[in-house]
């Protein structure tokens, strides 16, 4: 979500033997393909400074 790893490195972690098919179940599950799912998040997150407590 926060782009701190790219998709072969989740799928790595997630121990998929192809990246494909975690975007492929990634996909099949939310709708959304990894790369728009990302997008989404850009325009909710907040800059800290911008947070009020």
């Amino acid at each position: 979500m926060y782009d701190d790893l790219s998709l072969s490195e989740i799928s790595e972690k997630l121990n998929y033997n192809r990246v494909q098919h975690l975007f492929q179940q990634f996909k099949m599950v939310t709708g959304l393909t990894p790369s728009h799912f990302r997008q989404l998040k850009e325009n909710k997150r907040k800059p800290l400074d911008k947070v009020k407590p």
